[in-house]
């Protein structure tokens, strides 16, 4: 079972209101040269474990681990290692 699609007026979509906020900034910034709109590649919450996904098939494997998000995973492998010696 899918869920249906919304269903919009003809004068809403004229008003570009079936597009989100993000995808009609998006639209009206890509234009420009320099363009403003970059890429956040860092993420600073996740385990790099469980950031691989997102990052693999919806970044391109351009989304990059802050060093402290390392660290943090780095330190817990290590206490994992000796906890369970």
């Amino acid at each position: 079972m899918s869920q249906l699609d919304a269903v919009f007026l003809q004068t809403a979509m004229d008003s570009k209101f079936d597009l989100s906020l993000f995808e009609r900034l998006y639209n009206h910034f890509k234009p420009l040269e320099p363009s403003p709109i970059v890429l956040l590649d860092t993420q600073y919450r996740m385990n790099p474990d469980i950031a691989h996904f997102p990052s693999h098939y919806v970044y391109n494997s351009k989304l990059v681990n802050h060093r402290s998000v390392l660290y943090e995973y780095i330190v817990l492998c290590l206490i994992a290692m000796f906890v369970t010696v």
